[in-house]
């Protein structure tokens, strides 16, 4: 018979073990988006440098607009999704 006290000891080995495969999963995730996010800044200030000049920094502000729009949609798409 198994008593509650190795029931406890089995459902904490579970739980650890998929949270750590959640939390590499969500690591790699933020590893990955980080490398795309940061190729199209670059990209970004680049192109904005050689249209705009180097005067004022467009390229900063149309990623940090493209940025806050991106992440606004996500917000606002993350709970509707879970209803």
């Amino acid at each position: 018979m198994v008593s509650p006290q190795n029931r406890v000891v089995a459902n904490d080995a579970y739980f650890r073990a998929f949270w750590a495969q959640k939390e590499a999963c969500v690591g790699f995730f933020v590893f990955f988006g980080s490398g795309i996010g940061g190729a199209f800044r670059h990209g970004v200030n680049l192109t904005a440098m050689r249209i705009f000049g180097v005067g004022f920094p467009a390229g900063t502000l149309l990623d940090n607009v493209a940025g806050s729009l991106v992440m606004g949609i996500v917000a606002e798409y993350w709970p509707i999704k879970t209803m």
